[in-house]
């Protein structure tokens, strides 16, 4: 699918460009396969460890055949923190905290 993009690099949809008076243009596809999308395995709130049968959760990652040169690699990781007592933390004692 191709990207689109406006003339002006501040603005981020076709109305917005063509309604500031500039052009909206598109680009090519970059002309390779799209990327796995997979859903991963169950887990409880950060818990980035063992899952079933105490099996770490992993994914094998395959640098595709078309990378040539140089390549930068983009993780990203979210986390939860409904576990998190923040107003336990901050009552304690500060002798009591070690």
């Amino acid at each position: 699918k191709a990207k689109g993009y406006c003339s002006e690099a501040t603005i981020n949809n076709p109305k917005a460009c063509t309604d500031a008076g500039k052009e909206w243009k598109e680009r090519a596809a970059h002309d390779e396969p799209p990327p796995e999308c997979i859903g991963g395995i169950a887990s409880r709130d950060n818990h980035n460890g063992n899952v079933r049968n105490g099996s770490p959760v992993y994914y094998v990652w395959k640098i595709p055949d078309f990378i040539k040169g140089r390549a930068v690699l983009r993780l990203r990781y979210n986390i939860t923190t409904g576990d998190l007592n923040p107003t336990g933390l901050l009552n304690q004692d500060p002798a009591e905290a070690g």
